[in-house]
């Protein structure tokens, strides 16, 4: 009569704390896959870790520039007068500017495994990469004469007073897949504008001289002609990505990215659900150009061309200029599953050939889908298929049986593999009571005191978060709890 009185209240004891967690009503809605079986609990995955994942964030390096003069660091250009010994020279005064934008879109990417992790790589879109050039070409022209015209020597360096505003703009934009570090073939990038042959000129020396030689009697002419071509090449050279440190007693050193898709581990701290992090891009851009003038004179008496020097090419090629980019950093974020459990679960106890059951807590303090799977081995069982999904900040309760098969303590561990690129597998030590049939069944101190301490009366694993459990039915289940004891000792 005594031993059933005694069940009877550790019946209650696990029926009242069931009751007292609304969540357990919730287990199989929150996300365990619940087949209904007990008898899967000691089945082995063929690969527990191989849970692969991935996740990406948006990332942009952007760089710009306008186009004012001397920014590509290229100085103003003095040709001297050309050609030299000629009786008639021109001399030409460049100046350039150059302005660029380049963009490049693509993902931070954090995958696994292997473990730990994640790995951080960079991948860039598909043609996610633009460049634009815009460079300006402004210059003047002088002329100088030593020359016998009409019986007259002139000998004179005249500016040209109604040069019209020569103006070149040089422009051009293409596409690229980013992030052009070793490996990319699109590294080097390249991008250029070509001037082509162009008449920019052309003037009446005579006029200039103020002769006043009708032009239709005698003019001598003088025809410019331009042709060049501007352009830049620009290749990758790292990606510094400086991170928090997830241990105050080391730093880690920033990591440096210079191969294309490169993988490299990112230290992360567990308890940041989307730990973030810093990167910054940088690139080396050469800059190019060259001009080339092509001057002709003409000689016309009473109209008709009396004379012309052959066209020739003075060519004025310009230094390349190099520069190093350093783009502004950019923060990202990587939302990491996080899982959270007990590291210890009494499951409670039960008769030689009877069976009862717990619920694990498996809580997600990430910011991505946690997804698992639960193994352990008799006498300890869950549910088959004993996977389960966990939204970020939610909770999942794992039902855990427990079906002795001895008299006695029973241990056994529950090994949670899921997609935590820090924590798999996740250990969990369950704890069980065995009890002859018809014979005392011991309740161990400690599960009073777990009772006590976490709400977890040796049936049941609950949220120690939630505030939602009635404190009266905790209570009345306590008491019932310690009601045994007295019994006991009696007999």
């Amino acid at each position: 009569m005594v031993r059933t009185f005694r069940y009877l209240a550790l019946v209650f004891c696990c029926v009242s704390l069931a009751a007292a967690v609304p969540g357990l009503a919730r287990a199989q809605d929150a996300g365990v896959v619940d087949g209904g079986s007990s008898d899967a609990g000691d089945a082995t995955p063929t690969d527990p870790l191989d849970y692969p994942e991935e996740v990406r964030t948006p990332i942009r390096f952007e760089y710009e520039s306008l186009a004012v003069d001397g920014l590509c660091n290229i100085p103003p250009v003095d040709t001297g007068w050309v050609p030299v010994d000629s009786p008639i020279q021109v001399r030409f005064t460049f100046g350039i500017g150059c302005g660029y934008r380049i963009l490049m879109d693509g993902h931070a990417v954090g995958s696994w495994p292997e473990r730990p992790g994640p790995l951080l790589s960079f991948r860039g879109q598909s043609l996610g990469g633009f460049y634009e050039m815009n460079y300006t070409l402004d210059f003047d022209v002088s002329v100088r004469l030593d020359v016998e015209i009409a019986g007259v020597q002139i000998t004179e360096e005249i500016d040209i007073p109604y040069l019209p505003d020569l103006h070149f703009g040089l422009y051009d934009k293409k596409r690229f897949t980013p992030f052009l570090l070793i490996g990319n073939p699109d590294r080097p990038f390249e991008i250029q504008d070509d001037i082509p042959y162009t008449h920019i000129l052309r003037f009446n020396l005579l006029e200039l001289l103020q002769t006043n030689i009708p032009a239709d009697l005698l003019a001598v002419y003088i025809d410019i002609y331009l042709s060049g071509y501007a352009g830049s090449r620009f290749e990758g050279r790292r990606i510094v990505v400086e991170t928090n440190e997830s241990n105050p007693e080391f730093t880690f050193p920033p990591l440096e990215f210079t191969i294309e898709n490169e993988q490299k581990w990112l230290p992360t701290n567990p308890a940041d659900a989307t730990p973030m992090s810093r990167a910054t891009y940088e690139g080396a851009a050469t800059h190019y150009a060259a001009v080339s003038v092509f001057p002709e004179v003409t000689l016309e008496l009473l109209g008709n061309q009396f004379l012309n020097l052959p066209l020739f090419e003075i060519p004025f090629p310009l230094p390349d200029t190099d520069e190093y980019w350093i783009f502004d950093p950019v923060s990202f974020g990587l939302g990491l599953p996080n899982i959270l459990t007990a590291e210890r679960m009494i499951v409670g106890a039960a008769e030689i050939g009877d069976e009862v059951e717990g619920h694990l807590t498996i809580q997600n303090v990430g910011g991505h889908l946690l997804r698992g799977e639960a193994h352990t081995d008799p006498p300890f069982f869950v549910p088959y298929p004993p996977r389960f999904e966990v939204a970020p900040d939610g909770a999942v309760y794992l039902p855990v049986k427990f079906v002795p098969t001895l008299p006695g303590p029973a241990t056994g561990d529950l090994i949670l593999y899921s997609n935590d690129p820090n924590e798999s597998p996740k250990v969990v030590r369950l704890e069980g009571i065995g009890c002859e049939v018809g014979g005392t069944c011991e309740v161990p101190e400690d599960a009073i005191w777990t009772c006590e301490l976490e709400r977890k009366c040796g049936c049941q694993s609950t949220d120690p978060g939630d505030p939602t459990a009635p404190v009266g039915t905790f209570l009345l289940a306590l008491v019932a709890l310690l009601w045994i004891r007295p019994w006991r000792r009696r007999r």
